[in-house]
């Protein structure tokens, strides 16, 4: 019994030089009911992976048919076993064959090698998710991934760079994490899916800290002052995880006051103290110089025209990555002249941007392409497996990183070129104050609500820093002048 390439829609969609006989063998499998499971899930996920992805998922497959055979010979159905369990037997099963249970990875996007599990480790909680009836078409809170697009309202989540799930997995406390789940579905109708994301995050680190100091608790409205202080202290003198925690105590803030007024527990409201959160260091954001920025053009020719045209627009319209990825067709407009209505995702605000001759011929280059490999779409610049969605912010990242580390692209300072879209922003910011325009122009001209923003674009801008602190530099000049008394001529 076997499942060919050949009868998968991979193959159907985009036709390969496959060698026939290619095929997931089910006759590994101990059972035939596991058979027919496996063949079920094996011709779904022929529906949404390539053709490459899918044969990396092949040699899982016959592992994972090779370990069920020898420890699970009677097994009908995979969500038999406790998925804990299974991944245990597993990695046992795994040493016991020789084989690693983790392995030396390297990607072109970063420069230090990182370490993954075994493949098939993650085939096995993939099939297992899919069996349990958790692959994202159906929502259950008892579910411990939540896939953002099947709960049963819509939630706020960028198209670009937001989180398609939220993982409940590894809070190790039953209780805990029933009351996390909670605490994140009632956010989730009230603030974007990265915010609750991070708060979920939040939660995760004190429950790991709760498992490993206090395993007795189990109640979220039993918290006080004195754990809290605990976990502080520990964040700041022991976790050394990160080197400000201001952000994540911010949102465990914010989940502790939800989790409060769900379960009745007015304490949990009250529990942080000003004193917690470290003071806020005035920051000096970086930016590209003129000449970095040439470096970087000339290895544009390098990219795909697609996407340097995407970093191009991004660097001349000055806008957020999550805008300029979801630029449509339709923002384009022509009268009384040529500018784009940019919905912002980030505040939901329409931003009014006047473009120029050049800004146009990108942007119509930018369709003309699409529409020729794509069809027409909606969006500008497309995901490349699904052409309805926006191109995802990821895939520029990545291959912006790979150009800088391919071609040993330097900052000023003989040091790697930092690989950030956002700074783009910043040095768009930078060069109107270096313009000397008022603060009210420049917020107007970026798309911020307010002008609190700009001091921030104004610290980088030396010409700005100059004129700032001329006065000060002129007193001290006179009174050196005034009592030198001749001994430097």
């Amino acid at each position: 019994m076997k499942l060919y390439f050949t009868d998968l829609m991979c193959f159907q969609k985009n036709p390969a030089n496959i060698p026939c006989k290619q095929a997931f063998n089910l006759d590994r499998l101990p059972t035939l009911s596991l058979k027919n499971d496996f063949a079920a899930y094996i011709f779904d996920r022929g529906c949404v992976l390539s053709y490459s992805s899918l044969r990396s998922e092949c040699v899982q497959f016959h592992t994972l048919s090779d370990f069920l055979s020898e420890e699970y010979p009677y097994l009908t159905s995979l969500t038999d076993v406790p998925l804990d369990v299974l991944q245990g037997s597993l990695k046992r099963w795994l040493l016991k064959k020789g084989l690693a249970l983790s392995y030396k990875t390297s990607h072109p996007d970063r420069k230090k090698e990182t370490y993954g599990d075994n493949p098939v480790l993650h085939f096995l909680t993939n099939a297992y998710q899919y069996f349990e009836g958790n692959d994202g078409t159906s929502f259950s809170k008892d579910h411990d991934i939540w896939q953002l697009n099947s709960l049963p309202f819509p939630v706020n989540v960028s198209p670009v760079n937001g989180p398609k799930s939220l993982n409940f997995s590894k809070i190790a406390q039953p209780s805990l994490k029933e009351q996390s789940k909670e605490a994140v579905y009632y956010r989730l109708k009230r603030a974007s899916a990265a915010t609750v994301s991070a708060e979920l995050y939040a939660l995760r680190m004190l429950c790991k800290f709760l498992h490993t100091t206090h395993e007795d608790f189990t109640d979220f409205t039993q918290f006080n002052r004195a754990l809290l202080e605990e976990y502080l202290s520990y964040l700041y003198l022991e976790a050394g995880r990160k080197k400000n925690y201001t952000s994540e105590l911010s949102n465990l803030k914010t989940a502790l006051e939800t989790l409060g007024k769900l379960y009745e527990s007015e304490h949990l409201k009250t529990l942080f103290l000003p004193t917690d959160f470290s003071k806020k260091k005035l920051p000096v954001f970086t930016f590209y110089s003129d000449a970095e920025l040439s470096r970087l053009h000339e290895a544009y020719k390098f990219l795909d025209k697609q996407t340097a045209r995407i970093l191009l627009l991004h660097e001349l319209l000055g806008l957020r990555i999550s805008d300029t990825l979801t630029l449509k067709v339709t923002d384009i407009v022509m009268e009384p002249k040529p500018h784009l209505r940019i919905l912002q995702q980030k505040t939901g605000n329409y931003l009014k941007k006047s473009i120029n001759n050049d800004i146009l011929l990108l942007l119509n280059a930018s369709i003309k392409e699409t529409y020729e490999t794509y069809g027409e779409q909606e969006y500008i610049f497309v995901c490349d497996k699904d052409p309805k969605s926006p191109l995802p912010y990821k895939t520029v990242y990545y291959r912006l990183q790979v150009l800088i580390n391919t071609h040993d692209l330097k900052d000023d300072h003989g040091n790697p070129l930092t690989a950030g879209t956002h700074i783009f922003r910043r040095t768009y910011g930078k060069k109107l104050c270096d313009l000397n325009l008022d603060d009210v122009t420049i917020a107007s001209v970026i798309g911020h609500h307010g002008t609190g923003s700009v001091a921030n674009y104004r610290r980088m801008s030396s010409k700005v820093l100059a004129a700032n602190t001329k006065t000060v530099i002129d007193k001290r000049n006179d009174k050196i002048h005034k009592y030198r008394k001749g001994w430097m001529k």
